[in-house]
C-alpha cells in the first residue's frame, strides 16, 4: 500500500495526552524549563524502540535548558509516565515509524529565528562581518531540513550566554 496515507484518529485519548505533555512542559521541567521547538524536533527524531536506555526521557533532556540533571525526580519520573503513554499511542497506531517521523520532521522546524542568533549576527555585522547575517539567511530558507553546515547551536536551547541578557532569553525559547 505505498503512497496511501494512514488516517491517525484524534480522540480523547489524544487529547489528554496532547494536555498532560503541555503540562509537564509548564510545570515538570526542572527550574530553567524546556525548549519547545528542540523538544518536538527530538520527539520526531526518536523511534519507537524506546529510546534512552527505556526510560523515553530522550527529547525532554536534548530540549531541557540548563540541562535535566537538576530536575527533580518527581518531575522526571512524570515524563517517563508520560513518554510511556506516548508510545504506547505510538505503537497503537502500528503506522510505519519512518512515516512518522517524516510527517513530525514537516511540522516542527528543526531552527527557528532566535533573538541570540539575530544578536551575534548584528554584532558581527556591526564589526564589518556580515557572514553570520548570511548564514542565518541560509538557514532559514529551509527551517524544517536538516543542514550539516549550520552551526550546531541554532538546533539547540538557548546558550548559557544569553540567557542573562535582558531582550535575548525571553524571547529566545527559554522560559
Amino acid at each position: 500500500m505505498a503512497g496511501v496515507k494512514r488516517a491517525v484518529s484524534w480522540d480523547d485519548d489524544a487529547a489528554e495526552l496532547w494536555t498532560s505533555l503541555f503540562g509537564l512542559m509548564a510545570t515538570r521541567s526542572g527550574p530553567q524549563g524546556i525548549d519547545f521547538t528542540v523538544f518536538f524536533r527530538s520527539l520526531g527524531d526518536l523511534t519507537n524502540d524506546l529510546p534512552d536506555g527505556g526510560d523515553g526521557l530522550a527529547a525532554a533532556r536534548a530540549a531541557a535548558i540548563g540541562g535535566a540533571a537538576e530536575w527533580p525526580q518527581e518531575h522526571l519520573e512524570a515524563w517517563r509516565e508520560w513518554a510511556a503513554r506516548y508510545w504506547g499511542r505510538v505503537g497503537a497506531e502500528a503506522r510505519p515509524d519512518g512515516e512518522r517521523r517524516r510527517e513530525m520532521a514537516a511540522a516542527n522546524p528543526k531552527y527557528i529565528l532566535r533573538n541570540w542568533m539575530l544578536a551575534e549576527a548584528y554584532e558581527a555585522a556591526e564589526r564589518g562581518d556580515s557572514s553570520a547575517v548570511h548564514a542565518l539567511h541560509a538557514l532559514l530558507r529551509s527551517p524544517y531540513e536538516e543542514q550539516s553546515s549550520a552551526d550546531p547551536r541554532y538546533a539547540q536551547p538557548t546558550p548559557d550566554w544569553a540567557r542573562g541578557r535582558p531582550g535575548l532569553a525571553l524571547m529566545s525559547g527559554s522560559s
